[in-house]
């Protein structure tokens, strides 16, 4: 697992309320989420259906034969959740790369976006999951700033799930986010201080019995954040440790995000 906390693009213009709405982005294995904040006041842009994502993660062809991405019922339609772009270059069954199918779903969304809101978008603060490879960021990176929208940071779920959950960062301390990953549980280290919240170390446990050791290793802690983990009670308690509430939500991280754009904007 590469624990890097921020990625930068090149530099990006100051006066962002000026150009233009900052967003927090996700792509996740099934859709795209945005979300935007507006004086510190967070809300997900909701899907027609009112879920929180804006656009599924599906691309294929019209009527027309025109590639189109962000709707059901298209011709060859195939996923372009974040997994896809492990591979950005794979093309469809008509030649499309994966990379380009991304970039035109995020341009979909911010036509959507800017239809729905009536302001331009000046960048967004994307989410990357917590296993991503550098790779897979960059990938990220590129396809969104080729559907148009600029990247104004990319920042790990984690980071991004203190900011939405509401961790308290006038306060110093440090917290472990616990997150289920294809190879295991992930350990993330938060640590608060001068008002930020940078993600700074951690690990995979194999097997559940590694995580008391693995816990233990992170001392000092204020507690433990790992919402959706099977057991989390039982493992914050073996811990001795408090289990923060607050964190549950799949919109937590996409909000999160929406605050760090508005704050770094």
């Amino acid at each position: 697992m590469e624990l890097l906390q921020i990625e930068e693009p090149g530099e990006r213009g100051d006066g962002i309320e000026d150009a233009g709405l900052a967003l927090g982005l996700e792509l996740t294995g099934t859709g795209l989420r945005l979300a935007a904040s507006v004086g510190g006041n967070a809300e997900p842009i909701r899907g027609e259906d009112g879920g929180l994502e804006l656009l599924p993660a599906l691309a294929g062809y019209d009527g027309a034969s025109q590639l189109a991405a962000g709707a059901t019922g298209l011709a060859d339609a195939m996923t372009i959740g974040i997994d896809a772009l492990t591979d950005p270059d794979a093309a469809d069954i008509r030649g499309a790369a994966v990379s380009d199918r991304v970039a035109l779903l995020v341009a979909t969304a911010a036509r959507l976006v800017i239809q729905k809101i009536g302001r331009p978008i000046a960048g967004a603060v994307v989410v990357v999951p917590l296993d991503s490879t550098a790779g897979l960021r960059l990938a990220l990176m590129h396809a969104i700033e080729a559907g148009g929208v600029p990247v104004l940071r990319l920042v790990e779920e984690s980071v991004a799930l203190g900011y939405g959950g509401g961790l308290d960062r006038s306060a110093e301390g440090a917290y472990l986010h616990l997150a289920s990953v294809p190879s295991g549980v992930a350990l993330a280290r938060l640590e608060l201080a001068g008002g930020q919240i940078r993600l700074v170390g951690g690990g995979v446990a194999r097997h559940v019995d590694e995580l008391p050791a693995l816990i233990a290793a992170e001392a000092p802690l204020k507690g433990l954040l790992a919402p959706g983990l099977a057991g989390a009670e039982a493992i914050a308690a073996a811990a001795n440790l408090p289990l923060l509430d607050g964190f549950d939500g799949a919109e937590r991280a996409v909000i999160g995000a929406a605050l760090f754009a508005e704050a770094v904007g």
